[in-house]
């Protein structure tokens, strides 16, 4: 963000965070069949890595969105598999892994 790598870096450790937040909770409601919570939390990370050009996690939240919405069980697993992995793909891109914790 305009050559600030430390705004950068706070900014993408709070999208991790907030992911961390609605991609466990999703879990649930993927057990439950709570499709309609599922849709709108996928719709949540769409928002989010939008905000931080995460692109391929904005691609893979969108996709749960509308694989939620058509209630299709087997492609949100496999898709919220996905997100966890593009998720943890974001850390080594981030000074954040040699940083010290608060």
């Amino acid at each position: 963000i305009g050559g600030n790598q430390e705004l950068c870096d706070s900014l993408i450790a709070l999208f991790l965070d907030q992911t961390n937040q609605v991609l466990d909770p999703m879990a649930n409601s993927l057990s439950a069949g709570d499709w309609k919570e599922m849709s709108a939390a996928a719709h949540r990370l769409v928002g989010s890595a939008g905000s931080v050009r995460a692109d391929r996690f904005r691609q893979l939240a969108s996709e749960l969105e509308t694989a939620a919405r058509s209630e299709n069980l087997d492609h949100c697993q496999r898709l919220l598999k996905e997100l966890r992995e593009a998720r943890a793909s974001l850390l080594p891109s981030t000074s954040l892994a040699n940083s010290p914790s608060n």
